[in-house]
C-alpha cells in the first residue's frame, strides 16, 4: 500500500491527529459514503474524526485489497464497530488520489455491503 495511505490508516487507528493531518494535502477533499460526509477542508475533516472516532467502541478497519495506479490508490476494506454489545461490519471501497509529493488530496468512500451483526467467537 502507498506509504501515505498506510500512514493515514495507522494514524486513524492510533488517534494520532498530528500524523493524520500530515497525510492530508492543504487542497484535501473527501466525499461519501453519505451526503453529510463531504469535506473540502482538511482541518474540518480532522475535527470531525477527532469528535467521532473516540466514541466508536472497538472500531477497526481491516484492508483486504489495494490497487495502485499512478496517483490513485483503491482500497477495499471492512470496518467494524460495536453496536449494542455486538460487532457490526460494513465492506467499504475507498479511492485515494495523491498529490505529486504523495499527500492525500482526495478520498471518495463507498459502502459496498453492510454485513449482518457478527456472532461472538
Amino acid at each position: 500500500m502507498h506509504a501515505s495511505v498506510e500512514r493515514y490508516f495507522a494514524a486513524m487507528d492510533r488517534h494520532d491527529w498530528d500524523e493524520l493531518r500530515g497525510c492530508l494535502a492543504d487542497s484535501f477533499s473527501r466525499v461519501g459514503p453519505y451526503e453529510e460526509h463531504a469535506w473540502d477542508d482538511p482541518d474540518d475533516y480532522l475535527a470531525f474524526l477527532q469528535q467521532l472516532l473516540p466514541t466508536l467502541k472497538d472500531q477497526k478497519v481491516e484492508v483486504s485489497e489495494v490497487i495502485e495506479e499512478g496517483p490513485l490508490v483503491q482500497v477495499n476494506a471492512t470496518e467494524t464497530i460495536e453496536v449494542q454489545g455486538k460487532p457490526h461490519s460494513a465492506r467499504i471501497a475507498a479511492t485515494f488520489r495523491l498529490t505529486s509529493d504523495g499527500q492525500i488530496e482526495h478520498i471518495e468512500v463507498f459502502v459496498r455491503r453492510l454485513v449482518a451483526p457478527l456472532s461472538p467467537s
